[in-house]
């Protein structure tokens, strides 16, 4: 049975060290999820529906696209080297997967030296959640 969570930290504090497989374990799951993700894209079309996943909860019961709306059909469109489709679907994801894949880095980097992954000053986080903000009410009203 593994250790909780809180554990891991307790033993670094005792200086004991995690071994490097353990502190791999969630990028490396991160990443597999995303080559499984992009596999789906490539096999599926979301502009006409992916098995098992659902529309977005607050578009179907608001009609309010939320910032992630036409996030599927834009990295569709652009595993398939359609740069104005994605744009059209949703431009977020210029800023977004590029964002996340640095963060993924930073994670496996973190993990393979043993320091402690960088955190976002929380001044950083605010913006983003403003700008997230910003773009629901634009992308909603410029219609």
């Amino acid at each position: 049975m593994g250790r909780p969570a809180g554990a891991i930290e307790a033993t670094r504090r005792q200086g004991q060290s995690v071994g490097v497989g353990r502190r791999l374990l969630g990028p490396s799951l991160l990443a597999m999820s995303a080559v499984a993700l992009m596999g789906l894209l490539l096999k599926y079309d979301p502009h006409r529906g992916i098995p098992l996943v659902p529309p977005c909860p607050l578009r179907a019961l608001t009609g309010i696209e939320c910032p992630g709306c036409g996030g599927l059909r834009a990295s569709w469109s652009l595993l398939h080297g359609d740069l104005a489709s994605a744009w059209e679907s949703n431009p977020m994801v210029f800023v977004v997967i590029p964002a996340l894949a640095v963060g993924l880095v930073l994670w496996l980097k973190a993990a393979v030296l043993n320091t402690a992954v960088p955190q976002l000053p929380r001044p950083v986080v605010w913006g983003i959640l403003a700008l997230s903000a910003v773009w629901v009410i634009a992308r909603n009203t410029w219609e």
